[in-house]
């Protein structure tokens, strides 16, 4: 939603991806109630890379994150799923490396990036979110941290929808996926994803 000013990078950094050639890339975006020129920014930049990977795009009227992920799960070919933040940009292999933890561990249903803030300066804003990312790593290292939003993966069988009005999918589906199949199935790994908080 009204992502104008980030979405470009975001969507280079998609085409950029180290891909393995086993591996076909779709990529659906979602323009979610947008009133700024999101739209504008993304069809322009998927008229440039259309050879690069498959585009689908969709516009939607209906307002909220769950609605855009449900029109993108609905309409995903891959038995892989992955979803990223308009804002968020991804390091070269991150994609590469999400995919490949699903394929190899039968037993992973979800895996998370690992985020990493951006910042122009620093400011207590900065410091709070630092010390976040610590808590986090520290967390993931004893086993306890559940995939957090920016860069999930997933195996398409794990949800068939996200149910309406969720303000953090992200938790939401590690949490069924620790009810449904276990505590080893939800994991953070350390391909990189990076935001601007």
């Amino acid at each position: 939603h009204n992502e104008e000013k980030t979405v470009r990078k975001t969507l280079e950094s998609i085409v950029s991806q180290t891909i393995e050639d086993s591996i076909t890339l779709e990529v659906i975006i979602v323009l979610n109630a947008c009133t700024d020129q999101t739209e504008t920014v993304v069809r322009r930049f998927i008229a440039e890379a259309k050879n690069v990977v498959h585009w689908s795009l969709f516009v939607s009227e209906k307002r909220g994150k769950t609605n855009a992920l449900n029109l993108g799960l609905e309409h995903a070919r891959g038995t892989l799923i992955g979803y990223m933040d308009a804002d968020s940009i991804l390091e070269k292999n991150t994609l590469s490396e999400l995919f490949n933890a699903l394929k190899e561990n039968e037993n992973l249903q979800v895996v998370g990036a690992t985020t990493q803030p951006l910042f122009k300066e620093e400011n207590l804003t900065s410091l709070v979110v630092k010390m976040e990312k610590i808590f986090q790593y520290r967390n993931d290292h004893n086993g306890y941290a559940l995939p957090i939003g920016r860069c999930i993966a997933f195996k398409k069988n794990t949800i068939s929808n996200f149910p309406p009005n969720l303000h953090s999918e992200d938790t939401w589906i590690s949490l069924i996926s620790l009810k449904e199949y276990g505590f080893d199935t939800v994991k953070i790994i350390p391909a990189l994803v990076y935001y601007t908080p």
